[in-house]
């Protein structure tokens, strides 16, 4: 129950700013089907240091997500649109050390960030 109470007060800004549709089911750019309850795996990072550009920590303050996420399984326990201003952009959440993190699901898997 905390946990979930952390992670609406960190979205507040998000929802504030944008409009969110929530879907439990999104087919990417690339033909893949993502759906809340998937494991799915993580690339590697994008970055020159081998750290992620596309997959960040919810409300870190800049903290990148570092190269030892790199070919791990994660389960997506939210598949969300959020739009702002004419652009969607759909992400996948995930928690890990109980910390949130977020994927720019299409942006991820063009990088390989996502596989």
């Amino acid at each position: 129950m905390k946990k979930l109470a952390v992670i609406i007060l960190l979205s507040l800004p998000t929802y504030a700013f944008s409009q969110m549709i929530n879907d439990s089911t999104y087919k990417a750019t690339s033909g893949q089907v993502f759906t809340k309850g998937q494991q799915v795996k993580i690339g590697l990072g994008s970055r020159d240091d081998g750290s992620f550009r596309y997959i960040e920590h919810v409300n870190a303050k800049g903290e990148k997500v570092s190269a030892d996420f790199a070919a791990q399984p994660v389960k997506l326990w939210s598949v969300r649109k959020l739009r702002s201003k004419d652009t969607d952009v759909v992400y996948g959440f995930f928690t890990n050390n109980k910390k949130v993190y977020s994927i720019k699901i299409d942006a991820a898997l063009l990088a390989k960030e996502l596989q």
